[in-house]
């Protein structure tokens, strides 16, 4: 019996001990973690220009080539703290760069250190000069601009909504600097202004369109995709939570709104896919930021309002990764 005993145990721990060993398997999943011994760079990391106005050049191209796939990651940074990073497994790199970042901090004309980092391997590091800041108009089919609302005179308005009072008190303007009593945009430069104080409690409190002075222009949409899935909407808000009950609702199209709370202080970027509001026609699309109130009436409505971009394919700062970095 003992040697019965013997020989189950013997069993079970050979039978654990083969089972712990790695083999390799070809229906395995997924990148290896490092590259193998053979691992070698076949085309240096370069970058396409050592400056780069990408108001002239559109974008900055970033290579590289190895003898197998790996996983690898590019990071750019600005002395401003403005960062974007790229990421992917494969043997070769072809990255196009249009100047964009990761968070709430735009690229200046400032020095960028740009690395390239294989798995387990010493990253490479190279430099590059923005000589201008980047405006966005010309990307390439990545962007189309809608309104830095600097001073733009194309950016059309209905200022306090359809009933004004004597006494009301409505400001709605265009800012093409910086002002020091008043939140800095973080896309720099002006911004516009949406602020209301009512004698009467109301729903609604005006408007922005870019369809009345031809700030919008569909055709330009189109240049990026035909396809509203690819297609997405992107602003930068402010909020004010001393003013409360306030909303801003962007307009797409007829029924088509997002909604959003305004009880926030400071800046906040605002992203949606125009396929998200069931909008499949783009010759439908009219553009309106609105404020109202919500979720009751009330006497005082603010709103500032900066850089309307759509993009293709990506938003137009990715904060998941950011959060991730």
């Amino acid at each position: 019996m003992r040697s019965l005993y013997l020989l189950l145990f013997s069993l079970v721990v050979v039978g654990f001990y083969t089972s712990c060993i790695r083999t390799e398997d070809s229906s395995f999943v997924g990148p290896s973690l490092c590259p193998t011994s053979n691992f070698k760079i076949l085309e240096d990391f370069k970058l396409s220009k050592s400056k780069i106005d990408f108001n002239v050049d559109g974008t900055l191209g970033l290579s590289a080539k190895f003898n197998e796939k790996v996983s690898w990651a590019i990071s750019i940074k600005g002395s401003s703290g403005a960062k974007k990073t790229f990421e992917g497994f494969s043997d070769s790199i072809q990255v196009e760069w249009y100047g964009n970042q990761d968070s709430l901090i735009f690229f200046q004309a400032e020095n960028c250190v740009v690395s390239l980092t294989v798995a387990c391997q010493n990253p490479i590091v190279e430099n590059v000069k923005i000589t201008t800041k980047n405006k966005f108009l010309n990307t390439k089919g990545y962007a189309y601009l809608l309104s830095d609302m600097e001073n733009d005179t194309r950016v059309g308005s209905y200022p306090g909504g359809p009933t004004n009072l004597p006494g009301d008190t409505i400001t709605f303007v265009s800012y093409g600097i910086d002002s020091s009593s008043i939140s800095k945009s973080p896309a720099g430069g002006g911004f516009y202004r949406m602020e209301v104080a009512k004698k009467q409690n109301a729903w609604f409190f005006g408007g922005i369109t870019f369809t009345k002075n031809a700030a919008f222009n569909v055709n330009s949409l189109k240049a990026l995709s035909t396809d509203p899935s690819k297609i997405y909407f992107n602003c930068f808000i402010h909020g004010d939570d001393n003013f409360t009950n306030n909303q801003a609702q962007i307009y797409m199209s007829f029924g088509k709104i997002v909604k959003q709370d305004l009880n926030f202080s400071g800046w906040k970027y605002v992203s949606f896919k125009l396929s998200d509001l069931r909008i499949t026609n783009l010759n439908n699309v009219a553009p309106e930021i609105q404020l109202g109130a919500s979720p009751v009436q009330t006497r005082k409505g603010k709103i500032y309002v900066d850089f309307v971009v759509f993009t293709k394919d990506v938003p137009f700062i990715d904060l998941n990764k950011n959060q991730q970095k």
